[in-house]
């Protein structure tokens, strides 16, 4: 097959934390069709068992031979196995031993090769690489179909295996044997405790690998992470992305895509290959936000088929000057010799895809389309009802579809978009529908509603608003719905023109009455959450409270002061706070507080650790900020973007109750918001990291984020 394209690290502590955070801290409360399985080939190998010699010497390898003495070879220690693979990917006969009835994995003859110098004495490991991820005689290794369901959660794609043992006995009934013959594995060989774990529960010894392909989106972020052990090598476009190699404890590894220098639009594939060497752990975390497919899925795009075209008319002179076609998914390039034929015409060329994300992909003429008037044709008749298109340089497959005359002000697409600056128990959403051409919209009662299983919607519409009004039409309207209506369209409702007489283009033209119903795309506002800053000269007064009577070091703050040396600190909630919350903050000389500010539009919970400069732990909580705390009254608020102004105090006080010193902290401050539908915002989390200087005894200094 071709490989051309065809269609345990430790950076710098904090920000490795909200790298994590972000990329293997996906939900897995998917449903079950939010998925997607992957599926791979697992090779079973006879492990050597402890101080023995029987078994294939790469796995759980603890015996040199050859000097009779406990040892490792030199691929099989954790440091020398890094850089041992080549950057691209090799192949390798998929059937080497010609195993009758052998069903090769796609993509079998890819696999990773050994550096020169790594492949013979005395630097190789024992020169049997070749056996991993080839599927060989029944004494060597024995294979199985397994698959791998990734959960979606938003547009991530998750599969998590803490303890990832395909071959366990409790798992035999689901294998799939690779070869009709060899239906049965090597077994659980180890036995004895080893770290608290009983390691006959195990089969260990084995390998694993699957090859997929995903479509490249440039500048979209996507990633692929994961965290796992023992060896692991990822290739994309058949060069190596991530390496793993050797027998460690569990590593963390991501790529981002957009570094690798490919083409926008464009396929590629995806190898992954996977080892368990060596008791007693193995783990098996793989994050994603590529749509991965297994590598028998084609990877040249399914043909893209036409499903519905309009002409439109939009000087009112008769003559189609616009034609727009309707496709059931976006070619891999732009179209140039569609022909369409109408009483006796034929345009051919000049055709651009559009796309707005919302509806179907669209292809349309950019000029006069016709000179023949097509006042009165009949769309009606069969041969209009049949029309084929086909331009095999864009994958578009010839079939009928249904051509329409003069459909005037067609919907394009229609978003709604939550309003949710007050918190209002019944927040206000606003419906932006987008046409084809301007168009005039006389009345309320514009259009009718499906929810997601087809049935009739009552939405209430008020207040429409021309969004780029010229002589009074607009190809955008904005509507608010109202309140009180009974449903407000989300996810899976659809919208379409119903009162056809009261939209008309600039030549007078109604909607047509057949005009389809379109997805109404739902967007939830967007959370502001501001820096965390610590505020300066902050001091308590009275003296110093005993520390031992200190239950929450970590105390919510409210001030309706929004300048950044506010001195009037109340807690939100009185009956929970310490009696260390004082209003006076004139007198010096006494142990201080730190005032943490930072603003927030919507409820959220933030996790809170304090560390030293060095990177070690001091202390940390939990605070919850409710919708109440956000509509209390008691808080600022920020008149540019609405947020709410909140403040924290923190105790200066360890988790182990003793009193800080002097010196240069960091704060690290996990937002998780949206948990609750009722919040109104789209689910999430965003990691603060801040610096701050604490001086006992006087004046604490932010010292802004990092």
């Amino acid at each position: 097959m071709s490989r051309d394209n065809i269609g345990g690290v430790k950076p710098e502590f904090a920000f490795a934390m909200a790298a994590l955070a972000i990329l293997i801290g996906g939900s897995a409360r998917a449903r079950a069709q939010d998925q997607v399985i992957l599926t791979g080939v697992v090779r079973d190998f006879q492990e050597l068992q402890p101080k023995g010699t029987e078994g294939h010497p790469d796995f759980n390898p603890n015996w040199d031979a050859r000097n009779n003495s406990e040892g490792w070879g030199c691929f099989d220690r954790p440091d020398a196995a890094k850089g041992a693979v080549q950057d691209g990917i090799g192949t390798l006969p998929a059937n080497p031993d010609n195993l009758p009835g052998l069903i090769p994995f796609d993509r079998d003859e890819f696999t990773p090769v050994l550096k020169p110098g790594f492949d013979a004495p005395p630097n190789c490991f024992r020169s049997r690489f070749g056996e991993w991820y080839t599927t060989r005689s029944p004494d060597i290794n024995r294979a199985f179909y397994v698959d791998l369901p990734f959960l979606k959660n938003g547009n991530t794609y998750t599969f998590d295996s803490p303890q990832f043992f395909p071959l366990d006995d409790s798992k035999l009934g689901a294998l799939r044997p690779q070869v009709p013959s060899v239906t049965t594995t090597f077994g659980h060989r180890q036995s004895g405790i080893k770290d608290g774990i009983d390691l006959a529960s195990h089969n260990y010894g084995f390998t694993f690998e699957f090859h997929s392909h995903f479509t490249y989106k440039k500048n979209t972020g996507q990633q692929f992470a994961f965290r796992g052990d023992d060896d692991v090598w990822v290739f994309i476009n058949g060069k190596r992305v991530i390496d793993l190699g050797g027998i460690h404890s569990a590593e963390y590894a991501d790529v981002n895509i957009d570094n690798l220098g490919l083409s926008d639009g464009s396929a590629y594939y995806l190898d992954f290959y996977f080892a368990e060497r060596r008791i007693v752990s193995s783990q098996l975390t793989i994050t994603t936000s590529l749509v991965l497919k297994n590598s028998d899925v084609p990877m040249d795009p399914v043909p893209v088929k036409a499903v519905e075209g309009w002409l439109y008319d939009r000087n009112g002179d008769g003559i189609a000057d616009k034609a727009e076609i309707a496709l059931d998914k976006h070619p891999s390039k732009d179209p140039s010799q569609f022909e369409l034929n109408l009483e006796g015409e034929t345009e051919r060329g000049n055709w651009k895809i559009t796309s707005d994300g919302a509806v179907l992909d669209t292809v349309l003429s950019n000029a006069q389309f016709f000179a023949k008037a097509v006042t009165g044709w009949d769309e009606t008749a069969a041969t209009n009802q049949g029309r084929a298109l086909a331009e095999p340089a864009t994958g578009l497959l010839a079939g009928t579809f249904p051509l329409h005359d003069r459909i005037g002000p067609v919907i394009a697409s229609a978003v709604k978009t939550v309003v949710d600056t007050s918190l209002n128990d019944v927040p206000e959403a606003v419906l932006m529908v987008r046409f084809s051409e301007p168009v005039q919209v006389d009345g309320a009662g514009v259009f009718k509603f499906q929810d997601p299983a087809g049935n009739p919607v009552q939405v209430d519409l008020t207040a429409a608003r021309a969004d780029s009004s010229r002589n009074g039409y607009s190809a955008s309207w904005t509507f608010t719905i109202s309140p009180n209506s009974p449903a407000v369209p989300g996810d899976g409702y659809k919208v379409a023109i119903a009162g056809v007489s009261q939209v008309k283009d600039a030549a007078g033209n109604p909607a047509h009455p057949a005009n389809p119903f379109r997805p109404i795309q739902a967007k939830l506002p967007a959370i502001t959450i501001g820096d965390l800053h610590a505020e300066k000269g902050v001091t308590t007064q009275g003296g110093t409270p005993d520390r031992l009577v200190i239950k929450n070091p970590f105390v919510l703050l409210t001030s309706k002061e929004a300048g950044p040396d506010a001195k009037t600190y109340l807690p939100l909630h009185p009956e929970t706070a310490e009696d260390w919350i004082r209003r006076s903050t004139a007198e010096k000389g006494v142990d201080g507080l730190v005032v943490f500010a930072f603003k927030l539009s919507h409820p959220a919970t933030l996790a809170l650790t304090v560390f030293d400069n060095l990177g070690q732990f001091v202390n940390k909580t939990e605070i919850v900020i409710s919708k109440d705390d956000l509509r209390s009254g008691k808080l600022a608020r920020d008149p540019a973007t609405r947020a709410y102004l909140l403040r924290f105090a923190w105790y200066p006080i360890a988790r182990d109750g003793n009193l800080i010193s002097t010196g240069v902290y960091i704060l690290r401050s996990k937002f998780r918001y949206g948990m609750d539908p009722r919040d109104n915002v789209a689910p999430g989390s965003q990691i603060k990291v801040a610096r701050f200087g604490f001086l006992r005894g006087g004046d604490i200094q932010g010292l802004g984020n990092r």
